[in-house]
């Protein structure tokens, strides 16, 4: 593990949303938040780094249209128990490279996917739905899974995917918020918006989706149900999704186990050796009675 550091988010949105929001809301909570769902449904783009090229070069690539929108997907390992990886909000299929990498030298399969309006996709907006519906398609397409591995939205999609009837025998979730409302409020503090223009803000999402905020929350679709093993990866340090939502996770998901570092923010636990070490046992481990 590394040392604790002053980690920042993971990515910083840009000021001139902040002072949009600041002049908007003068004007009406209303526009405020309708300027806000757009930011909200929008990704933000980043270029792959060169350390995860090689990875992404040495994939078996395909690419897919669901409704309409591109996803790219990408296999690696020939035989093996079945890995499915989901990335989180804004991130790409590639962030998981070394984990992946890792569990292929160690008898693994890998499919991994780049979601509706990440990557190089010419879309600009998608949802958890989206998300959602990708994992499915995965599974029909090119499953079955033995395990889905998502990181921080993308762990909120496994959760909704499982809850709908995805067939996996273990999830792993790293550095994932468990209610949405929970997002919606880091969101809302991270641009700077008032009580009103939140207030009008989750009212439009709930309007949008028929159903209340939290309607979709890991925490509301575990608890009382029948889920597989779950492992909950989260760091102590993560600013984009604090660890309180890890124990909450813990909490209404009874075989579950917990795995807290410190010192890797809401990123680089992805590519850390004693991460990838921990996941590999759980995976390899007998299913518990």
């Amino acid at each position: 593990m590394v040392e604790p550091n002053q980690e920042s988010r993971s990515f910083q949105l840009p000021k001139s949303i902040g002072l949009a929001v600041k002049l908007l809301e003068r004007i009406s909570p209303a526009l405020t938040s309708y300027f806000l769902i757009q930011k909200f449904f929008s990704p933000i783009k980043f270029p792959t780094p060169q350390s995860e090229m090689f990875f992404k070069q040495t994939c078996a690539l395909r690419r897919e249209k669901i409704n309409d929108k591109t996803v790219t997907i990408y296999h690696k390992g020939i035989q093996g128990p079945h890995v499915l990886f989901c990335h989180g909000w804004s991130g790409r299929s590639t962030q998981f490279a070394n984990l992946a990498s890792f569990l292929i030298d160690n008898g693994f399969r890998v499919t991994l996917f780049t979601a509706p309006a990440h990557g190089s996709s010419e879309d600009a907006k998608t949802d958890l739905r989206e998300f959602v519906e990708t994992l499915h398609f995965c599974h029909k397409s090119y499953g079955p899974f033995d395990a889905v591995i998502g990181h921080s939205l993308g762990g909120i999609a496994v959760i909704n995917a499982v809850k709908e009837g995805l067939p996996v025998n273990k999830i792993v979730t790293i550095g994932s918020p468990a209610s949405i409302s929970g997002v919606v409020d880091d969101f809302m503090n991270l641009v700077g918006a008032g009580g009103t223009t939140k207030k009008v803000f989750t009212e439009a999402l709930e309007k949008r989706y028929q159903q209340p905020l939290d309607a979709s929350a890991p925490v509301q679709l575990i608890a009382g149900n029948s889920f597989p093993e779950g492992l909950i990866i989260h760091d102590e340090d993560d600013l984009d999704a604090g660890v309180h939502y890890a124990k909450e996770l813990h909490a209404v998901w009874p075989n579950s186990r917990t795995l807290i570092t410190k010192g890797l923010g809401h990123r680089r636990i992805l590519s850390d050796v004693e991460v990838g070490k921990t996941i590999l046992s759980f995976l390899t481990e007998k299913i518990s009675d």
